[in-house]
């Protein structure tokens, strides 16, 4: 359901200086992180440049692939100040890692809403195909269906 948008101010959608975000995701609160985004980007842009940019997203296996990786860079930053590949401090690659992961997994799970919701399409459509069949004669949007 469609949540209904607001002017956090009370102005009339239709009135001067309305602006209905009232209740939205405040994604500006990301750059209190900016710093730290920074050196995310710096792990991303390493990889990219290793890999492909963007290749992280095809990797087999990658939500446990990606939890590993988080938790070397973990084990690792106590021992050693810099990862030895990238010369980058481990602490931004356990971030990279676990920001790979969360997306991956949010991805799977949207993908499942997206089937399941896929499936309901597809079991109504059935439900409407053997209905036609049950039904000759049966007239739906102009054409006719005859059962033999």
């Amino acid at each position: 359901m469609k949540k209904t948008e607001n002017d956090p101010h009370g102005i009339g959608q239709h009135e001067a200086g309305a602006k209905l975000d009232g209740g939205k995701l405040k994604a500006g609160v990301l750059k209190d992180f900016s710093l730290a985004l920074a050196a995310v980007a710096e792990v991303g842009t390493f990889g990219a440049n290793k890999y492909t940019r963007g290749g992280w997203q095809s990797v087999p296996n990658g939500i446990e692939r990606y939890d590993d990786a988080f938790w070397r860079h973990l084990l690792k930053e106590r021992h050693e100040p810099l990862d030895e590949d990238s010369g980058m401090p481990h602490e931004w690659h356990l971030v990279w890692n676990a920001l790979a992961h969360l997306e991956m997994v949010l991805r799977k799970q949207r993908e499942r809403v997206d089937n399941s919701d896929l499936n309901e399409l597809l079991t109504k459509a059935i439900k409407v195909s053997e209905i036609t069949t049950i039904a000759p004669g049966v007239h739906l949007g102009g054409k006719e269906f005859k059962h033999d």
